[in-house]
């Protein structure tokens, strides 16, 4: 899953066909959305009646702007009001990215698996009653950003997080930060 959806994304970045330096650059402008729902296969269907959560993002940098579930956008308390697609959202309590004022985040304490994405639409779908509060929807937008974003701009640990969810059940890698150095395609 991870592998065609970010390998989607590319494929668009790369037909818009501009560069920098000989190398792909994206879109000036637009956003995108990731849609999380669960499979009829997953189990998480009779568990977990959420609908679907949807992931905004900022093609221009890549950045998580807002999610959408149970019927309503939530906000990071930076991005304004306006990027979110009819301008009615809920803000929340702190800012995008991995900082104090942000997200709280050490990348080499974060765990991937095969249980990634379900664990963050349960989390995101749950939205403002999931059970670990503010704390652990930091925790899963982190990943979000990471899974995605991140994952588009290193190859390198976009190989890897294609392989570890999808055949580890789960792992903290010590090094994992390293990863997001390699600008390499």
């Amino acid at each position: 899953m991870l592998a065609s959806v970010t390998g989607s994304i590319l494929k668009t970045i790369r037909e818009d066909g501009t560069f920098f330096s000989g190398c792909h650059i994206c879109p000036p402008n637009g956003q995108f959305h990731i849609v999380l729902y669960p499979g009829s296969d997953s189990g998480l269907c009779a568990e977990y009646q959420y609908g679907k959560v949807s992931l905004l993002f900022s093609y221009p940098n890549l950045y998580l702007e807002a999610f959408w579930s149970r019927g309503v956008w939530h906000r990071f308390k930076d991005t304004p009001a306006h990027v979110v697609p009819g301008g009615v959202s809920q803000r929340l309590p702190f800012e995008c990215g991995y900082h104090n004022g942000g997200m709280q985040t050490d990348l080499a304490t974060l765990r991937f698996g095969k249980s990634t994405i379900p664990e963050i639409y349960k989390v995101l779908g749950a939205y403002p009653d999931n059970p670990g509060g503010v704390g652990e929807l930091q925790e899963a937008l982190s990943k979000v950003c990471v899974v995605f974003p991140e994952a588009i701009r290193f190859p390198e640990l976009r190989c890897f997080l294609v392989f570890v969810m999808k055949w580890i059940n789960t792992e903290i890698v010590p090094q994992f930060s390293k990863r997001f150095h390699n600008w390499e395609p």
